[in-house]
């Protein structure tokens, strides 16, 4: 988009393009938690496992 000022000035503002099978991740819901898994992930909380089986494992007995 461009903006032509009275004095000749011209300011082009960016137009990003997201395309619209991933219009989803700039959602503000989905953001908020991008950030929080963030958050999470820098302060430690979190699990690892060997496998998947192993990851299995632990979701069961939760």
């Amino acid at each position: 988009m461009a903006q032509v000022e009275p004095n000749g000035e011209v300011f082009l503002r960016s137009m990003g393009v997201v395309p619209a099978d991933q219009r989803w991740f700039w959602t503000q819901e989905w953001q908020a938690g991008e950030h929080e898994a963030t958050v999470q992930i820098s302060a430690g909380d979190f699990t690892t496992h060997e496998g998947p089986a192993d990851m299995f494992a632990a979701l069961r007995q939760q």
